[in-house]
C-alpha cells in the first residue's frame, strides 16, 4: 500500500531482488491494472464462462486473457452434448452398464473400456445413450415420452454412422464397431416394449407374411465377426468372444426330461421331409443343435462355473440360419414350435429389465398362431 496526500492506494508487490537492488520490476508492467477493470475487462472475462459449452475449447483462446465475444463464438466448436447426454451417461456408466452381461468380470468392459472407446467413436456414444434412455424411462415412468425421443433420436444418428463406418471396417474401428453391434441387440429389444414383435407383430397373428425386420441388424453381428473377429480378439474387448463350452453329458445328466423332449423336435420335419427342402431340413437341424447347445450351457452355469446368460439368450436369433427365419416369417408351424423353445434360454433372463416378459409373450403368440393341432408340443413349455 502507499500513501499519498492522505488517500491510501493499492498498488501491485515487486519482487524482493528488484527492491534491494533497487531496479525497475518488470512484474509491475503485466496488463491488468485496476484501469482495466473499470473498462470492462472483467465483463470479457465472465463472457468466456458464461459462453463456454460442452465442446472443444481451443488451446489458443484458452491462453488468451481478453478474448472479444464474437472471436469467443468463433473458437468454440458446435457442442457435440449437453445437460441431457451427461445424464444418460452417468446412469449409463453407474447403472445400464452391469445389465449387459452376467458375468461380474465383463462388467468393467462395459463401464470403462467401452465408454473411453465411444470417445472416438462418437456412433457408439450414440448407442450408449440411446440403450441407457430406455433404461431409464423404464425407471421413470414419468418421463417416458421425452425419454424414448432422446433414445429414438440418438439410435438414428448411432445407426447412420455405424453403417457408414462398417463400409471401411478396420483395426482401428473393430472394437468399436462390436461393441455398438453388440449394443444395438440390447436396444432392439428393449424397444421392444417387453413384447414379442422382434418375431411378430398384430400383422403376423393375421397370417400377413412379414419381413423379420430386425434379423438384417443381428445378422450384422455375425457379419462383423466373420469379416473382424480375429482383429478384435486381439484388442481390449477380446474377452467377449470367449466361447464357453458345453458338457452335453452334464446337460442331459441335470435335465434328462428337457433334452429328451428337445431331440424328439427333428421328428416334426423328419416325418414329413417332403414339405421341406434340404436346405431347410439343414436348417432346422442347425436350429435344434444351437438351442440344446445354448439350453446345456444355462443349466451347466454354476458358482464355480459361469457363462454369460444374456450372450447366450441374445445369440441365438443371430446363430440361426437364415432359412430358419424366413419360416418363422411365413408362419410355417413347425418353425414356430421350434421357436416357442427359445423361451428354454430366455427364462433364466427374464428378471433382465429389457427381456422380462418376452418369454410370456412370445409364448402366447405363438400358442395363438399354431392352433390346436400343435399345441401339446408346447404345452409343457407354458
Amino acid at each position: 500500500m502507499q500513501v499519498k496526500e492522505g488517500q491510501v492506494y493499492e498498488v501491485k508487490p515487486s519482487c524482493g531482488r528488484c527492491k534491494k537492488n533497487p531496479l525497475a520490476c518488470s512484474y509491475l508492467d503485466v496488463p491488468g491494472t485496476s484501469s482495466d477493470l473499470d473498462t470492462g475487462a472483467t465483463s470479457s472475462t465472465s463472457s468466456q464462462v458464461s459462453d463456454f459449452r460442452i465442446g472443444r475449447f481451443s488451446r489458443e483462446t484458452s491462453k488468451s486473457p481478453r478474448v472479444s465475444i464474437p472471436e469467443l463464438h468463433q473458437e468454440i466448436s458446435t457442442p457435440l452434448f449437453g445437460v441431457k447426454e451427461l445424464e444418460l451417461l452417468h446412469f449409463y456408466t453407474g447403472t445400464t452398464c452391469f445389465t449387459v452381461s452376467t458375468i461380474p468380470e465383463r462388467h468393467l468392459l462395459w463401464q470403462q473400456v467401452v465408454p473411453r472407446i465411444a470417445f472416438t467413436h462418437h456412433f457408439l456414444l450414440h448407442g450408449i445413450m440411446a440403450f441407457s434412455a430406455m433404461h431409464l424411462a423404464r425407471l421413470q415412468p414419468d418421463r417416458v415420452a421425452s425419454l424414448h425421443a432422446e433414445a429414438s433420436m440418438h439410435h438414428d444418428i448411432g445407426l447412420r454412422m455405424f453403417q457408414s463406418t462398417m463400409l471401411d471396417l478396420s483395426p482401428q474401428n473393430c472394437d468399436a464397431c462390436f461393441a455398438y453391434s453388440s449394443i444395438i441387440v440390447v436396444y432392439t429389444w428393449a424397444s421392444s416394449d417387453q413384447t414379442a414383435d422382434l418375431f411378430f407383430s398384430d400383422k403376423a397373428i393375421t397370417g400377413e407374411r412379414l419381413t423379420v425386420g430386425w434379423s438384417s441388424l443381428l445378422r450384422g453381428v455375425q457379419t462383423l465377426l466373420n469379416t473382424a473377429g480375429e482383429w478384435i480378439a486381439r484388442g481390449s474387448l477380446g474377452v467377449m468372444l470367449y466361447s464357453f463350452a458345453m458338457d452335453r453329458e452334464l446337460a442331459k445328466q441335470i435335465s434328462p426330461d428337457v433334452t429328451s423332449k428337445l431331440s424328439s423336435l427333428s421328428s416334426l420335419w423328419t416325418a414329413s421331409s417332403a414339405r421341406f427342402s434340404e436346405v431347410e431340413v439343414a436348417a432346422f437341424n442347425e436350429t435344434l443343435g444351437l438351442l440344446h447347445e445354448g439350453y446345456g450351457l444355462v443349466i451347466s452355469s454354476s458358482s464355480e462355473w459361469l457363462v454369460d446368460l444374456i450372450s447366450i439368450a441374445l445369440g441365438w436369433p443371430i446363430r440361426v440360419p437364415e432359412a430358419f427365419l424366413a419360416m418363422v416369417t411365413a408362419l410355417v408351424p413347425e418353425a414356430l414350435v421350434v421357436l416357442a423353445h427359445y423361451s428354454l434360454l430366455l427364462n433364466p433372463v427374464d428378471h433382465i429389465w429389457y427381456m422380462h416378459g418376452m418369454r410370456r409373450h412370445l409364448l402366447q403368440t405363438i400358442h395363438c398362431r399354431v392352433g390346436a393341432r400343435w399345441e401339446h408340443w408346447i404345452l409343457w413349455l407354458l
